[in-house]
């Protein structure tokens, strides 16, 4: 952490242990660090995906699907009914298009809550729901409507 009292303003960087390192440095790109304790920490510059299509190379198919719903705004009414949990590129697809549904029980988050407390180091988050459920997305302008079932959601 960049402050050990305040994790709201963020770390400084994100490391291994040697333990870690040593399982899966195949995955990733670091470099190694020693603190003035002498314990070893492997900062992490990169992380590298084990197949084509999976890990970080979706990302381009990811952008593909970004890119053609934001042709289509241009061209046509865009409408993102969330009818369950929406996680990655499906949660920026509701932010993309011009008008979006969610029900009132799913949530619209770019990552899992569990992983953002890992990440965080201590539990911060208890759901998705904190995240991006409806109370967080139609204050925040990206729900333009919320419905408690699919039913009301079509009508």
């Amino acid at each position: 952490w960049s402050d050990d009292g305040s994790p709201e303003r963020g770390f400084q960087y994100i490391y291994l242990t040697e333990e870690d390192h040593a399982r899966i440095s195949a995955s990733v790109i670091a470099h190694k660090m020693q603190l003035d304790s002498g314990e070893i920490r492997w900062v992490i510059d990169s992380v590298v995906g084990k197949e084509d299509g999976l890990g970080v190379e979706n990302i381009h198919g990811s952008a593909a699907i970004a890119s053609a719903y934001s042709r289509a705004y241009e061209e046509t009414f865009t409408l993102t009914f969330v009818t369950g949990r929406t996680v990655g590129i499906g949660a920026y697809l509701a932010r993309l298009g011009i008008r979006c549904i969610q029900r009132t029980d799913q949530p619209i988050i770019l990552t899992g809550f569990s992983a953002l407390n890992k990440l965080l180091g201590r539990e911060v988050y208890s759901s998705h729901m904190q995240l991006g459920g409806p109370k967080i997305m139609a204050t925040n302008g990206v729900v333009h409507l919320t419905v408690s079932d699919d039913l009301e959601g079509v009508s």
